[in-house]
């Protein structure tokens, strides 16, 4: 499986929607405090392994 975007609304901190685009190989997500990191990668998570997680 190989994940090309993600679309985020109303999701956490991401209120309005917001579209993050991936690339082949690595990804890094960078970013000052609170700008949303952490939810992009629990969204993800939520996304492949469902409300539970692992």
């Amino acid at each position: 499986m190989k994940l090309n975007s993600i679309f985020l609304k109303n999701f956490r901190g991401f209120r309005s929607g917001t579209t993050v685009q991936l690339k082949d190989g690595i990804n890094l997500v960078l970013g000052e405090n609170g700008r949303g990191k952490s939810s992009l990668l629990n969204a993800v998570e939520w996304c492949l392994f469902g409300s539970g997680g692992r």
